[in-house]
């Protein structure tokens, strides 16, 4: 389980099947800033402060715990919150490479929006009374929109976003802020393992398990 908006709970329906997607496009690209040198940078500074190793273990972990039903619940901690925050920040620069395959395609009927019916039927899940673009939109504001929205519904807010100047301020009004914010003073104080205790393959076996199996 994972500590989500409305408490904790495993991921179903396609909500899951988004969130799995999302996890596989993420790992692939941890794969590839680990084996072709393409940086993994994706405004999640948490997460983007990680080695590519310590990259799938976080990874690993928040699949684990979001997709499978008896995983004991992840800590809240600005780590996995961050993690969860870089696949949904992925898919969305997925969804855009998919509008621009579109607009670029002069043959209507070899247009994908794979990615888009994914996100638009989580979405439906989430909020069923919400009005949400149908698979052919091509406004990406629409989709940022609608994965915000389930973004939000697994974790509520973004306080991993502020560890730059949590961790640089001062520690008196640090602590100020955070205690106003209601924030756990361990919430960035998780790290990942070193990368020589981390297993590179058995973590993308189990993933890909994870995400095919589930």
């Amino acid at each position: 389980m994972f500590e989500t908006t409305l408490g904790p709970r495993t991921l179903s329906g396609d909500e899951a099947i988004l969130i799995r997607e999302a996890v596989e496009l993420l790992t692939d690209g941890i794969r590839a800033e680990a084996e072709l040198d393409v940086a993994l940078n994706l405004g999640c500074g948490p997460f983007d402060a990680l080695s590519p190793k310590q990259k799938l273990w976080c990874t690993h972990r928040v699949a684990r715990s979001l997709l499978i039903e008896d995983e004991p619940c992840l800590p809240k901690v600005a780590l996995y919150e961050a993690t969860c925050g870089a696949a949904i920040v992925n898919l969305e620069g997925m969804v855009e490479v998919e509008l621009q395959i579109q607009q670029d395609e002069s043959d209507p009927e070899a247009v994908q929006t794979g990615l888009r019916t994914l996100v638009a039927a989580a979405a439906k899940q989430v909020e069923p009374e919400a009005v949400w673009p149908d698979p052919e939109c091509v406004l990406i504001d629409e989709w940022e929109m609608a994965l915000q929205r389930i973004q939000h519904q697994i974790i509520p807010d973004e306080d991993w976003r502020m560890e730059v100047m949590h961790l640089d301020g001062d520690p008196e009004q640090v602590q100020k802020i955070k205690e106003f914010q209601g924030i756990d003073p361990g919430y960035f104080l998780t790290i990942a393992p070193d990368d020589d205790d981390i297993d590179w393959q058995s973590l993308l076996d189990e993933i890909h398990s994870i995400c095919r199996n589930t």
